[in-house]
């Protein structure tokens, strides 16, 4: 059978088969992966009707992005048979652990059952149940991640087949004509053709937990008719009855999970993953090549440092808040506003993308001059994205978004002359108060918009007073007086809102130049260069020139508008990115003084304010950007500021709803990855950084799975891992010194000494840009260290301090410093400051760079008085 192919994708070899049909390795030529091909066996597949219905469930299983979720990359049909292309899963299978060690220690228990449940809810979230949840569908990685295969598939083949047999774990295992399933796994419901909801695939986990926490299953019977019986009969015995390890609170969940009632099962899997949360955290991790190991980490400024690389990013995206950032969205948060208008995504039926971006072009000019006006809340078409395809949906808009008012604007052409319709709406009572159309060329059509819209809102109370003929006047200017510049800004704008795209920012920047070239006055386009001069510095191209580029831009811009709020934004974000953090205050606070309700700009005050250690006024900043418009990108940086001055919890929080609004923004799962491995919890850190690094080129995801790799002594794998970052961002200082410390551990001292010297001459040259930068000072500090140049090592240590006196990562990296150079007393002195700062204990103890200061009684009595330290601060808040 090898050489064959099935489209695009090569065969390699069979992997396996079942009732659902034969399973193929292939290789996808295109993008150099491995992929499976499960070919769906069936009578039929030829009718229109079948196809039509394996698309739309396999489409369904293909929405799904989740870093414990086996992805479905494709379907493809070929000589009558229905192949899914699915991710290849290395490791084995959950029900190949069990068969080879029964019963799996209660930490194990509790970590895959959070994953499984985690995997669970993102999947419902989309309106998908697995149906056929088993042990032989959970995949355990290599580094101990789980990934749970064929979401979706069990409905698909229940299209294509009424019968299978799957051989399974001890036992043959049947699946029930026309009902898709195992039926040992199946919640009683399914197993008796009842109509099945999520809750059903929360039955079956709890009995995987079950099966992992006892080796046994709740019920012994096979038969689907004993099975029936005995499920009507009986509940199942207490998994402590049973192995009396198993912790009560754990017990209890399994119990819960197996309610033979659904109303009485927990009803989320969010549910079930809490009540598996353990008050204290483990540091096991699955040893899929035999049994359970310990995870020791070690050089966790490595994790620092691709943190501390994100906290200028700037983005937008987002959507309502939940859980226990609710609180900040309490009505009381807007009942001073009379009115929040929200501006809906530009509905473009002629499905031309030339006028999709005029059409967000024009909404932008509309939510950012209405948003000038004190007093008027504006949420621009990025925040009400959702209501994209829900645009009469008042009450949702009213309940989720607190809006007032919507603004509904319709693009009828945008070739040869503009033209588009223009509605508002109250969200109390869903009708229209005003709609008028508008045709002519686009500054026509823009300038007499932002008249007869502002007369609307006028007559309709939606300012809080009679706006002055300043704001007047803020509310109908155009950013441009020529037609072209503006289209060309208005596609840039469109294109940079996703700069996580590969391309986007260089096609962003060429159009930025398109329109100065055009009117070299349009000092807003002069402001968004250089925000995405900035961006190409951070993320591709850390050459001075760029950031030189990137400054005068900026300068350029307050030379011809300094009365303009994204001027000043603009202006302080430069500061902020060269290390002027008190002149990025003052500039965003003047940008504040002219948008007050910029969420942009409290955003990046914020994160300006977190890195100055000011972090009860940076996260008061940041959850007034959330407040104002719930974005991912706010969500992102309140993240950030939290990872960076040791709130881990709240940055999980952060960064999963990150993930949640923006399933596809790599940098999210990354640093949700960071986090888990700060706290210790190497599988959810893992399956983190791979599941950043499948979503796109990302050299920090890179950069962490070798420090992954690193932690449990695979150091060739950490070598090869930190060449492909290299490869990513070739002039990020730190990757060099990462992969120096892999030579070290290798032996190949000529080879670390050359990666120390590159890391300096590298962290130099992010220095002529950026002179304040106390990562890059501390970084050439360390690297001095190791290559024994003591009194520089030492001189850039205290530079390092006096740059950033709050910050744990660069007093960790200090204390790397001393220990490097074997000062006991000046390494333990910054251990206890680290930890007062917020770094975590257990990655001190961990550490293999603290090696030597582990046995002297100090080090221990450091780290508590750093404890001390950080709860007495606590207590004074």
């Amino acid at each position: 059978m090898l050489g064959w192919s099935v489209g695009p994708y090569q065969v390699v070899s069979k992997l396996g088969s079942g009732g659902m049909g034969e399973v193929y390795l292939g290789h996808d030529p295109r993008l150099q992966r491995r992929v499976a091909l499960k070919c769906l066996t069936t009578r039929d597949t030829s009718t229109h009707e079948i196809r039509a219905r394996i698309m739309r469930e396999a489409r369904a299983a293909a929405r799904l992005n989740h870093p414990n979720i086996a992805a479905v990359y494709d379907v493809h049909e070929q000589d009558g048979r229905t192949f899914i292309v699915m991710e290849y899963v290395e490791g084995e299978s959950l029900a190949a652990l069990l068969t080879r060690q029964g019963t799996l220690p209660i930490g194990e228990v509790r970590r895959i059952g959070r994953q499984l449940a985690s995997a669970l809810g993102a999947a419902h979230a989309h309106g998908v149940v697995h149906r056929d949840l088993k042990p032989a569908n959970i995949h355990v990685t290599p580094g101990g991640t789980i990934k749970v295969l064929d979401f979706g598939v069990a409905k698909v083949s229940q299209l294509v087949s009424s019968d299978s047999v799957i051989a399974g774990n001890r036992s043959m295992e049947l699946t029930l004509p026309g009902n898709p399933g195992t039926p040992i796994y199946m919640s009683p419901e399914q197993l008796f053709s009842r109509p099945i909801d999520a809750r059903s695939d929360i039955y079956s986990a709890g009995v995987i937990l079950y099966q992992m926490a006892t080796g046994r299953r709740p019920f012994e019977e096979t038969g689907a008719v004993a099975l029936a019986l005995a499920m009507s009969s009986r509940a199942p015995r207490p998994t402590r009855a049973i192995n009396p390890d198993v912790p009560s609170d754990v017990s209890a969940a399994i119990e819960k999970a197996l309610e033979r009632d659904p109303e009485r099962r927990f009803q989320s899997a969010g549910e079930l993953e809490e009540a598996l949360q353990s008050t204290t955290q483990t540091t096991a991790g699955v040893d899929v090549h035999g049994g359970v190991h310990a995870v020791a980490s070690t050089g966790t400024w490595k994790v620092l440092a691709a943190a501390a690389a994100l906290l200028a990013v700037v983005v937008t995206a987002g959507l309502p808040l939940y859980g226990t950032l609710r609180q900040w969205l309490k009505p009381s948060a807007r009942s001073a506003r009379p009115a929040v208008l929200a501006v809906l995504p530009v509905d473009n039926p002629t499905g031309d993308v030339h006028a999709e971006y005029l059409g967000a072009g024009i909404a932008g000019v509309v939510a950012s001059n209405f948003g000038s006006i004190p007093g008027l809340t504006v949420l621009p078409s990025s925040a009400t994205a959702p209501f994209q395809n829900r645009r009469g949906d008042m009450a949702s808009l009213k309940r989720d978004l607190a809006a007032t008012h919507v603004v509904d604007l319709t693009i009828r052409s945008a070739t040869p002359r503009p033209a588009l319709v223009a509605r508002i709406r109250r969200t109390d009572t869903g009708s229209i108060d005003w709609e008028r159309a508008f045709e002519g060329d686009v500054l026509t059509v823009e300038r007499s918009l932002l008249d007869d819209l502002g007369k609307a809102l006028q007559r309709d109370g939606a300012f809080s007073r009679e706006p002055s003929p300043a704001e007047w006047a803020r509310i109908q200017k155009l950013p441009t007086a020529s037609a072209t510049a503006l289209e060309a800004y208005s596609e840039a704008r469109a294109l940079l809102d996703r700069y996580d795209v590969p391309g986007n920012v260089d096609r962003g920047i060429a159009l930025l130049n398109r329109a100065i070239a055009e009117d070299p006055k349009f000092a807003t386009a002069h402001a968004t260069l250089g925000d995405a001069l900035w961006r190409r510095y951070q993320d591709i191209d850390r050459r001075p020139d760029v950031a030189a580029e990137a400054t005068a831009a900026v300068m350029e811009a307050l030379r011809i508008d300094p009365d303009a709020a994204q001027v000043y934004r603009s202006l302080g974000n430069m500061q902020f990115q060269t290390g002027r953090h008190e002149e990025a205050v003052r500039s965003l606070r003047r940008a504040l003084q002219l948008q007050p309700d910029s969420d942009e700009t409290h955003s990046l005050l914020g994160r300006v304010l977190g890195s100055t250690g000011d972090v009860e006024a940076a996260l008061s900043e940041l959850r007034q950007a959330i407040a104002l418009r719930p974005y991912w990108n706010n969500y992102f940086s309140l993240g950030v500021v939290s990872y960076t001055n040791g709130r881990y919890r709240d940055a999980i929080d952060a960064f999963q709803k990150t993930t949640e609004l923006q399933p596809t923004y790599s940098p999210a799962y990354q640093m949700l990855g960071t986090t888990y491995h700060m706290l210790g919890d190497l599988p959810q850190a893992i399956g983190n950084y791979e599941h950043a690094a499948r979503l796109g080129p990302n050299p920090a995801a890179y950069a962490n799975l070798a420090l992954a790799y690193y932690t449990v002594k695979r150091y060739d794998a950490a070598r090869v891992a930190y060449l492909e970052a290299i490869k990513l961002a070739p002039t990020k200082a730190s990757l060099r010194r990462d992969l120096a410390d892999v030579y070290t551990r290798l032996g190949r001292e000529r080879d670390a000494r050359a990666m120390y010297e590159q890391a300096i001459s590298l962290a130099q040259q992010d220095l002529k840009v950026n002179s304040r930068d106390a990562l890059a000072v501390s970084l050439i500090a360390i690297c001095e260290a190791k290559i024994g140049r003591r009194g520089e090592a030492e001189r850039h240590a205290a530079e390092a301090i006096t740059l950033a006196p709050n910050s744990f990562d660069v007093r960790i990296r200090v204390g790397k410093v001393y220990a490097a150079l074997n000062d006991r007393p000046a390494a333990l002195n910054a251990v206890r400051t680290a930890v007062a700062l917020g770094y975590e204990p257990k990655m001190l103890r961990d550490d293999d760079e603290f090696g030597s200061l582990r046995s002297d009684p100090e080090f221990e009595r450091s780290i508590a008085a750093g404890l001390a330290a950080r709860s007495s601060k606590g207590a004074s808040r």
